[in-house]
This record gives C-alpha cells, sequence and structure tokens, in this order.
C-alpha cells in the first residue's frame, strides 16, 4: 500500500520536474525547436538506455520491433516522447508487459550500480551516522 500510495506524488513530483526544466530551457533559448532538442539531450542517456532494453527484450522475445529514428518533433509541454522503437501489432499482452517493464529494472539496476560503485553514496551516508561513544 505504501508504495502504491506513494506513486502518485512521485508521479507529480516527476511531472512538475519536467515542466521547470522545460521552461528553464525555453528561458535559454526562446526557441520551442532547440528547447526540445536541449530537453532530450538532457535525457540522453535515459532515452538511450530505455530505447536500447526496449529493443533488445522485443528480440528477446521474438517480436518484431522496428528501430526509426527522427528527430523529436516541436513541442510545447515538457514530455518525453519515447517512441524510437515501434513493436508490431500482433503483440501478446504478457509479451508486451515483460517489454514494458524491462526498462524500468533494467533503469533502477543501473541507478543502483551507479549510486553504490561510481558516487559511493553507502559512504556518503556513513558521515552522517552518529559516532558511537
Amino acid at each position: 500500500m505504501l508504495v502504491i500510495g506513494l506513486l502518485y506524488p512521485m508521479r507529480r513530483l516527476e511531472r512538475w520536474l519536467h515542466q521547470h526544466l522545460f521552461k528553464v530551457g525555453w528561458l535559454f533559448t526562446k526557441n520551442l525547436r532547440r528547447t526540445t532538442i536541449l530537453y532530450y539531450c538532457l535525457f540522453l542517456p535515459g532515452v538511450v538506455l530505455y530505447e536500447f532494453v526496449y529493443w533488445l527484450v522485443a528480440g528477446l522475445l521474438n517480436v518484431r520491433a522496428e528501430a526509426t529514428f527522427a528527430w523529436p518533433e516541436t513541442q510545447e509541454s515538457a514530455e518525453l516522447k519515447l517512441n524510437f522503437v515501434k513493436l508490431g501489432k500482433n503483440v501478446g499482452e504478457v509479451k508486451l508487459a515483460v517489454i514494458s517493464l524491462s526498462p524500468l529494472l533494467v533503469g533502477i539496476i543501473v541507478i543502483t550500480l551507479i549510486a553504490n560503485n561510481i558516487l559511493n553514496v553507502p559512504e556518503f551516508l556513513e558521515i552522517f551516522q552518529p559516532d558511537p561513544l
């Protein structure tokens, strides 16, 4: 229940963050096309990981996936439209669920690995632990 209760506030926080990042980009460029490209470049590592895992899992499950690359269309809203890989029409519900959830799971694993092995977050958090008397 706690996870379900946290999903709504997290989604609202994500939307707020995306809107403000997009607005800051617009303040720098004053051009929606450039702002859109800057916005996608900011999230490029995550977009590449998401689309690659999506395409890879679709291939592993023997689902036809077509990779299409096109520059993002000019946007007026702060939304990442991740549609660079398109799946075939006759995909089963179970396969679609596995393909759709796999980028999330891989993303969590990658973030955990970066936090623990590169950024050394556990060592950083030890600084804030009270000293034993």
